[in-house]
């Protein structure tokens, strides 16, 4: 039994930065207690428990289910009586609960929900519908709560005929009583217009319900809406409209209150009809624009209204985007109106714009760069101009540059005291100039009307070069190389380069962070060959050093993850010129000193990721170089330290890292002792039980086992056991067959003869239990893998044969063969044609024995694979690296810097095609034609093909 007690006080040290990694670790070890989430959740209903410590539990809780809850199939992990208990207990508790309390459940609903829901929760809905209450709009708030946290992941999915019967099945049982609900909160938010308390619970209400209006129209719009599409719609523009002195709160400017949520939520949803069901919105879409339009011009600067201004002009963004309504907008009038009293006046910068540039510049630069601010006034005013611009390019890039001239001219009168007049022409000009969204590519397409490198001449390059330029103007001037980067000469990017390295030596931050992102953009754009950018690297790469250990703490050295970003980009740039050698090993003793400090609090994940990327692409050049010995001094104490404290965060990164030091060591004559000893804490079944490290972990185990498999002959059976649990998961099965294709190249034939027909009945079993299509693919490419590798052709046969006498025949026919034209990858298609090639022609069960039978439709599609992209070369050209397209959560994070590079099993074969044609004639001398007796039998395709390669 789990005593409720130790959980509490184990939460209270959790809380504690000296005890917090101890205290997580013994909760874990409690996991395992069959009682354990029911107590957790008795610690968050506790009200006589300080909150933080309930808090601290609904965010163990919920990291829980995301780790315990089911696995990577979706079957269930804990007891069915617990998972029934908690279900029985989540969704009541979670109602009651305080706000930041319910977040953090509701999440944990989610999580349940998403395995759960429908099949083995069928009566979540009905329970809900429920507890709703026409007086208790606390209760109704929390069931509201529950819902959106079930429903809002319908939002990102892509129509399927399961997700469609789910939504069916929430809309038979709930839209009634939410139309029911929808109407008495109208009506009680208009008999209690003075009572700021209750408007107050009413309009969190409110808020819910217009959330769940997007949620269940997300997909598409269901019948009850179209039925009752007018009162919908009436009441959208009723709350879009409303104002009530009570609800606004004359001394807060920062926060959005609840009514300026509540719109924002409204904009959300006329603007998904405005887009989707243009055919039901309509009639009703001029009021709205003129309602939002309105709304826009008399709401005021502040930025508690800027989620609700930029959701609003992102209605107007796509309202503009249909090309029948450009006429709404396209008249000279309307366009100066739009710009002078709505692009521009959230488009300029505002006195809280200044204080976050001074107070908190790393959330300046995130909320103006790429994307990331795009509940920004400044960017939602950017993409309604361009989306204006896009339709009626020469009325409104004429207004445009009136108001940039404009702006340009108040600066020159006065620059000191009207510099924020040239910040907004800047970004007017910018907004115009640049069609489509700013990528981490830049801008691809530009507005031919103006003149880009014209405005740089006169305006960006005097603030680049001018030291006592406002830092703002000189920020927006290195901007205007980021965004233009493609559309600049390689003249005029060399010409700035050396001005961008010198303000990475400003003392103001966002100069520096500026000046560091766009280095990096540069580089990545090949503007420089290797032999510059390692000369730059040589005064670039001691600075960005020196800035990120000037943080001090764990927390601050890992803030800036753009400052790391640059540092991985020279040295992937630069490559072998910075990295090898004493140099190498020297920048690699840096990283592992950044390493160990974060390794204390690892609190960015942007940055800890450009970290580990930064120390693949020294590992890559340096191993190769100095040798393993002394790469493994290096980082083996701090990645070992890593493994040992369980830094969840990390280990996925030490595993692939460890994996790629192994890989690129020509030959190990043995193991050092702590690898040794990693190498058999790597079978721990408990181990693998993290998603996040199935693929590091297969990737090192294999490469453990092709530099030395006979470390793991003493404990097979625990290796086979891993093989066995990957083997049997729809989500990891790829990674039991990478497993156990090792296992076959690198250990003992006789070691592994007693467990082979084991092997072929877990392979079998799922072929018949759970088949996929991933599956049968994968399975199709180790047989002929084996046929291919194994010191005889008919290995794969008897080895499938020992399950069952006949069995291969029958699963080759049935499945596998039809597999093999979609072997994917250049190499590993030319594998599995020479294997395909061995079993037709050097197998004597194919020729002429018990399986001839299968020989024509095998040619068949040996002959599609033959046809396809097909390796010539021993030299695999490594996968592109892509680090641009970064997302971070519970999955596994890919090393893109150090992507394992394919290796040949057999390089000596060069010319699958030619193989084939040998092997084929040799074949049919040593049968006396039986071969070409088969083809006879084939069809002319085939043939044709057999000619064309060459065979007569």
């Amino acid at each position: 039994m789990t005593e409720f007690e130790t959980v509490v006080a184990l939460l209270k040290q959790s809380q504690l930065p000296q005890s917090a990694r101890s205290a997580e670790q013994q909760l874990k070890e409690l996991e395992d207690q069959a009682d354990f989430p029911i107590v957790m959740l008795h610690v968050v209903a506790a009200q006589n428990l300080e909150e933080s410590t309930r808090l601290a539990a609904a965010l163990f809780f919920k990291n829980f289910l995301k780790r315990k809850w089911v696995n990577s199939d979706g079957q269930h992990l804990l007891q069915p009586s617990t998972v029934k208990t908690v279900k029985d207990e989540v969704v009541g508790l979670m109602i009651s609960l305080p706000e930041r309390l319910q977040i953090q459940l509701g999440e944990s609903v989610s999580i349940i929900a998403d395995s759960d829901f429908p099949h083995n929760w069928e009566d979540l809905v009905s329970s809900l519908v429920a507890r709703l209450s026409p007086t208790d709009m606390v209760t109704n708030n929390g069931i509201l709560t529950v819902a959106h946290s079930i429903f809002k992941k319908w939002r990102p999915l892509f129509s399927s005929d399961d997700l469609n019967r789910e939504i069916l099945l929430v809309l038979n049982q709930f839209t009634e009583p939410y139309k029911q609900l929808c109407e008495e909160v109208d009506r009680q938010i208009e008999a209690n217009s003075n009572n700021k308390a209750q408007l107050d619970i009413l309009f969190r209400v409110q808020f819910n319900i217009f959330k769940i209006f997007f949620d269940l129209n997300c997909q598409d719009i269901p019948a009850f809406f179209e039925d009752n599409l007018d009162y919908f719609m009436n009441l959208l523009k009723k709350y879009l409209c409303y104002t009530n002195p009570l609800l606004e709160d004359p001394d807060e400017d920062d926060e959005a209150g609840i009514l300026e949520k509540v719109k924002a939520s409204i904009c959300d949803a006329i603007q998904l009809y405005s887009l989707r069901y243009e055919e039901f919105f309509g009639t009703y879409l001029n009021g709205f624009v003129e309602t939002v339009w309105n709304l826009l011009t008399n709401t005021s600067t502040q930025p508690k209204y800027d989620i609700l201004v930029s959701r609003a002009l992102t209605f107007l963004t796509s309202v503009a985007k249909v090309p029948r309504h450009t006429n709404m907008f396209s008249s000279p009038e309307v366009l100066k109106q739009l710009i002078e009293k709505i692009v521009v006046p959230n488009m300029s910068l505002r006195e809280s714009d200044e204080e976050l540039f001074e107070d908190d510049p790393l959330e300046y630069i995130r909320r103006d760069l790429e994307g990331s601010d795009s509940d920004t006034r400044r960017r939602a005013a950017t993409d309604f101009l361009r989306e204006l611009n896009d339709k009626a390019e020469s009325s409104v890039t004429k207004v445009a540059l009136e108001y940039v001239e404009q702006f340009l001219n108040l600066y020159k009168q006065d620059p000191a005291s009207n510099w924020k007049a040239k910040d907004t022409a800047i970004h007017l000009y910018s907004s115009i100039a640049a069609k489509g969204a700013v990528t981490s590519s830049g801008v691809t397409s530009i507005n031919l009307t103006v003149d880009i490198l014209s405005f740089f001449s006169e305006n960006i390059a005097p603030d680049l070069m001018n030291d006592s330029a406002n830092p703002i103007l000189k920020v927006d001037a290195i901007k205007y190389i980021y965004t233009f980067r493609n559309q600049l000469s390689r003249d005029h990017l060399i010409q700035v380069f050396p001005v961008l390295m010198n303000h990475l030596l400003s003392t103001n931050y966002v100069v520096c962070t500026y000046s560091a992102v766009t280095v990096e953009r540069l580089l990545a754009k090949n503007v420089f060959d290797k032999t510059e950018v390692a000369e730059i690297a040589q005064q670039l790469l001691p600075k960005l050093f020196e800035l990120i250990a000037a943080g001090g703490t764990p927390e601050k050295i890992s803030e800036n993850e753009y400052l790391m970003k640059c540092i991985m980009r020279i040295l992937l740039v630069a490559g072998s010129d910075v990295a090898t050698g004493d140099a190498g090993k020297q920048l690699l003793q840096q990283l592992i000193g950044i390493l160990q400090e974060i390794c204390k609090n690892p609190s960015n994940p942007r940055f800890n990721h450009y970290t580990f990327e930064s120390i693949g692409v020294l590992l890559k050049y340096t191993v190769p170089v100095v040798g393993f010995a002394a790469v493994q001094d290096i980082v083996s104490p701090t990645f070992l330290t890593i493994l040992e404290q369980d830094i969840a965060e990390f280990s996925p990164y030490v595993f692939q890292l460890l994996a790629l030091i192994l890989e690129l060591s020509p030959s190990i004559d043995s193991l050092p002792p702590a690898f040794q000893q990693l190498a058999r804490t790597l079978v721990v079944a408990q181990l693998w039980e993290s998603r996040g490290n199935v693929p590091a972990l297969a990737r090192l185990l294999k490469a453990i086992i092709s530099k030395n498999g006979s470390i793991y002959e003493e404990n097979l059976l625990a290796l086979l056991g891993v093989f066995q649990k990957l083997i049997s998961s729809r989500v990891n099965d790829e990674f039991g067959f990478d497993l156990l294709q090792a296992i076959m190249l690198h250990i003992s034939p006789q070691v592994l003869q007693p467990h082979l027909k084991d092997i072929a009945v877990i392979l079998l079993m799922r072929l018949q239990g759970s088949r996929t299509e991933k599956f049968v693919n994968r399975f199709a490419y180790f047989v002929v893998f084996l046929a291919a590798t194994a010191p005889t052709p008919s290995f794969p046969i008897t080895f499938i044969d020992q399950a069952e006498k006949g069995v291969f025949g029958t699963i080759w026919g049935q499945f596998l063969v039809n597999a093999v034209p979609n072997v994917q990858g250049p190499l590993q298609r030319k594998t599995a044609a020479i294997g395909c090639t061995k079993l037709l022609t050097g197998t004597p069960e194919f020729l002429g024995g018990e399986y001839s039978s299968l020989w024509p439709t095998t040619l068949e599609k040996l002959v599609q694979l033959l046809n396809s992209e097909i390796s010539k070369s021993t030299e695999e050209v490594s996968p592109e690296v892509d680090l641009d397209s970064l997302s971070f959560g519970s999955s596994f994070n890919k090393l893109s810097t150090c992507t394992p590079k394919p290796t040949d099993p057999l390089p000596d074969i060069r010319d699958a095609k030619q193989f084939f044609v040998q092997q084929l004639q040799a074949a049919n001398n040593q049968t006396n034609g039986q071969v070409n007796q088969l083809i006879g039998n084939s069809s002319e395709a085939v043939k044709t093909a057999l000619r064309d390669f060459g065979y007569a």
